[in-house]
């Protein structure tokens, strides 16, 4: 699984190196792989419901701390307006965040966690999926390669991180 998500990052016109968000998204896998083991010991004690609900109030809590920062407080007050007519997206897009989030908690309940996380990695599939549907509407947000040679790469690493996934269930 690993090596076929690397693998999908590779483009052979340029050298390959590990630059900083490499590293930020290594520590993000890190926090996220905790975050989910954390989420098992803690639905081990309280019910999907309980621990859910607690972890998601506490969650907006600590994104309220950014706020402590002056220049955070005035950039949020500079975008507001901004936010103001982009809020159906902001709505839509925590809408898709909620509903995600609430389904892969609930499935830490029923299945080990290694699973969950294995099956998450068919991420990218769907990621691929909405750039071709949403890629030609949307050119400027969508950057992901769709040509024939590279579909067929990413298709077929893609199948490759199937095949590790089934290895795992």
């Amino acid at each position: 699984i690993i090596l076929s998500s690397a693998a999908l990052t590779f483009n052979h016109k340029k050298k390959l190196k590990l630059n900083r968000a490499f590293f930020y998204m290594a520590g993000c896998s890190f926090l996220l792989a905790l975050e989910l083991v954390i989420y098992k010991y803690l639905f081990a004690t309280v019910t999907w419901s309980t621990g859910f609900v607690w972890t998601t109030a506490l969650s907006a809590l600590f994104g309220l701390v950014f706020l402590i920062s002056p220049k955070t407080r005035q950039d949020v007050r500079a975008q507001f307006s901004t936010f103001l007519t982009s809020s159906p997206l902001f709505l839509l897009q925590e809408l898709f965040s909620f509903g995600g989030t609430a389904i892969a908690t609930y499935v830490i309940t029923l299945i080990p966690v290694t699973i969950s996380a294995a099956i998450s990695s068919s991420l990218p599939f769907f990621v691929l999926f909405y750039a071709l549907i949403l890629g030609k509407k949307y050119p400027h947000i969508f950057h992901e390669q769709v040509d024939r040679k590279n579909i067929f790469k990413k298709l077929l690493l893609f199948a490759t991180t199937i095949i590790g996934i089934m290895l795992v269930l």
